[in-house]
This record gives structure tokens, sequence and C-alpha cells, in this order.
């Protein structure tokens, strides 16, 4: 690996285009296990990230990283090629390989850890089958592995598609986020400025007003009032541009909120397998744009919930069944901008709280006692459950410690937000959380 690319900002630009692709390549898996009708051009974007995955970390000299996504688009290839479907177990096996690549991403640039892939992928569901091209094919482990093809008759068709998508990402550059805050920190300077100009316009007035005492010259007094109004209008015009400035450059700490909820799909996806559970989840507000500092510290909150969702919400398959429910739980992340604020809900339609069980825990717990909690609104004995080690599940792998729910409350105050929780027994509960559009947040 070149030194020069031991450069903190290239790293870290590496870093976070890697991230993207992995995540991508993700979602689109998830697609294909859904049996979407699109499933070739699906692929065909499967491959696309995998080979700038494997060209950006082979230019920056990750060899590793560069070899593992190879292999990955080699897979990919051959899979198209054979224009079979990949099978759940096998996508897993991917999810995996993505998250040893992804390890060795987060491990730069102090050192490049061995990625293994081999062994998670051999799969002997995979057909050999060497008739599929005309060019040489290798086994690697179990998996069949294209070293050279035939040109594709649409191979023009599909460069124009590729050159199109690159010339929209270069519409994007990445900027460190603290020449941004130098910038909005400037307007500081400016606001100064506009408190001198203000206080020189007085002591024009006042001079105006002296002359006009002591010489009664009015002809002296016309040109000093048309000076003063004009130097009152440009100066109504600069504060008027340096808010405009200030409204401007703050935008640029803007993120689309898709840079944290396209992370949910597969997290939804394997807390799903792992307890019994059939989840439809659905987001929209993707394009929704929020402060950056909001959009990182709001992560691990949405998990929390999301995680509570999916383990405790949601009834699994047999029981939704027995109660007249379909047997996929719905969870559905929304979010809109409203104003200055950004307004974020996730809601499903499993058990629902239990207010009575809420009431008991509180009072378990001495959080109020027996004869307030016979007293209190259940919007109240409600807020409970933000209450640190509050819980009223067992514990499970994902939630259930009551270590959550308060990381959520807490979280959301730091960010100047607040949480509303509706619940309706046997129909679900939903999370409300207005954020303000820009953060002040200093972590």
């Amino acid at each position: 690996m070149d030194n020069k690319f031991h450069d903190p900002t290239v790293v870290n630009m590496f870093k976070q285009e890697a991230k993207k692709h992995i995540l991508k390549i993700n979602n689109l898996l998830l697609e294909i296990e859904n049996k979407n009708e699109n499933a070739e051009s699906t692929m065909v974007e499967i491959k696309r990230e995998a080979h700038t995955l494997k060209g950006d970390s082979r230019m920056l000299g990750f060899v590793k990283i560069s070899e593992a996504s190879h292999k990955l688009e080699d897979l990919f290839e051959m899979t198209a090629k054979s224009e079979k479907t990949l099978e759940t177990s096998m996508i897993q096996k991917i999810f995996k390989s993505l998250d040893e690549i992804e390890k060795a991403v987060d491990a730069l640039p102090e050192n490049e850890i061995d990625i293994d892939i081999t062994s998670i992928l051999s799969d002997k569901s995979i057909e050999k089958d060497k008739k599929i091209d005309d060019g040489k094919i290798e086994i690697f482990g179990d998996i069949p592995i294209q070293t050279k093809k035939k040109e594709n008759t649409d191979s023009t068709e599909k460069k124009s598609s590729e050159k199109k998508i690159e010339q929209k990402d270069n519409d994007y550059i990445n900027i460190n986020l603290k020449k941004i805050d130098d910038l909005i920190n400037l307007y500081g300077t400016f606001q100064r400025y506009s408190g001198r100009f203000s206080f020189l316009i007085n002591q024009l007035k006042i001079f105006r007003n002296t002359i006009d005492e002591k010489y009664h010259d009015e002809e002296t007094n016309k040109i000093l009032d048309l000076f003063i109004y004009n130097f009152s209008h440009e100066i109504t015009f600069y504060d008027l541009t340096t808010r405009q400035f200030q409204n401007d450059i703050t935008k640029l700490k803007l993120v689309p909120l898709s840079s944290v909820l396209d992370l949910f799909p597969r997290l939804v996806r394997d807390i799903a397998q792992q307890t019994g559970k059939k989840i439809n989840f659905t987001i929209t507000g993707r394009e929704v744009e929020l402060d950056k500092v909001v959009v990182e510290k709001l992560k691990d909150a949405l998990i929390h919930i999301i995680n509570n969702s999916v383990d405790h919400g949601c009834e699994n398959p047999e029981t939704r069944l027995k109660k007249g429910k379909p047997e996929y739980g719905n969870i559905k992340l929304h979010a809109i901008s409203k104003g200055d604020n950004v307004i974020i809900e996730i809601s499903d339609d499993g058990y629902g709280l239990d207010i009575s069980r809420i009431r008991e825990k509180a009072v378990e717990k001495n959080l109020i006692t027996k004869e307030m909690a016979g007293n209190t609104s259940d919007e109240e004995i409600i807020n409970y459950i933000f209450e640190p080690g509050f819980s009223t599940k067992n514990v499970g792998k994902f939630s259930g410690r009551g270590i959550g729910m308060d990381v959520v409350a807490t979280t959301v105050k730091d960010l100047n937000g607040s949480i509303h929780v509706d619940t309706w027994k046997e129909k679900g509960t939903t999370f409300t959380i207005p954020l303000p559009l820009i953060s002040f947040f200093i972590p």
C-alpha cells in the first residue's frame, strides 16, 4: 500500500464511498430475495457496485478488500450468466461476506485485516456450468469463477448507462464538515459589522441634528438626509444578504435520511429471521434532508425502536393468524419535512404496549406509588418506558434489557427534539419524533 494513501482525507473518503457500495449491494440483494420483478436489472446494478468497490480499493492499494470484492463480482457475474436466481441461503452467505469486507474497511487505515470469504461463500447449490460462456472457467472453492468473457451485444448500451450514472455522481463532492462550520461561524463576523454600521448611522443622525441646530442649513440637511437614507437602505440589503448566506451555508450540512434509513431493511430482515417473525418493512421519506449531526446521532435511537418493533412489537406468524391478522407483521418508517422540523414516525401493527403492565412495573421499581399510579393518565404512564433499566419484556437477543428506550429519549432530547408514543391494544404502536432541521447540538 503506497504511503500517499495513508492521507486521512483520502482514506476517509474511500471508507465513506465503500460503505455506500456495500449498503447498496445489501439492499439490492434484499430486492432479489423478495422476488422483485426486475431481478435481471437489479443484478446488473449489484455487479456495478461490486465492480466499483473493487476498482476503488485496488486503486488505493487496499489489496485484500479489492480481492474480496472481485470474488463477489465474479459470483454475481456467473449468477447472471447462468440466468439463475440467488437462493436465500446463498444471499445469507453473501451478506456475511459483505459484513467481513465492511469490517476490513472499518479497520483502515491502521491495518488491512484478512478477509476470508471463500469458506463463507462455498456452496454446492451453485451449479458448476462450464457451458455458460466460451471463456475459461476456474473453480474457486465450490464457486465457478469467470476469468474471461465475451463482449455482450448490449455492452455499448450498458457502458452508456454507466456513463450517465457517473455524470450524475460527479454533481457531488465531499466537504470536510469543519469547513462548513467555519463558514457558519463567519456569519457572526457579518453580524458584528452590521452592528457597527448601525452605530455609524446613529452617529450621522446626531451629527445631522447638531448641524441643523447650529447653522439651520437646509441644503446641507437635505444632503445628509439623503446620505443617511441610502446608507440605511444598503445596511438593510446587507443584513438580508448575510442572513441568506447563513441559510445557504447551513443547508450544506443537510444530508438525505437515506444515508441512515437504508441500513434498516437488512437489520429488520436479520432480526426477523432470528426471532421467527415475518415482517413487511416499508420506508417513505428517504429523500428528506436533515442536519448531518442529527442523522448520525439519530441512527442508534432508531435502531433501538426498530429492534423493539420486530422483537416485541410484532407477533410471530402463528399468533397473528390466530388473531385474524396477516402472518406478515407490518413495520413502517415514515419521514416528512414540516417547516423547520422533520417528523419521523415508526409504527407497527403488533401487540401494542401493555399499559397496565407498565403501570405495575413502574410501581415495582418505585418510580411511582400505587395510589398515584391509579390516578395517572395512560399517556403519562407510557413515558415510564423511557426510564433507565425499565422493561416489561423478557430479555431477548435484541431487546428486553431495559437499556434501549432511555437511550432513545436521551438522544432525542440532546438533539432538541421530542418523542411521543401512541399505542392501541392488539393494533400496534407508533413513535413520533419531531426534530429541528438544523442542529446546534454540541457533542
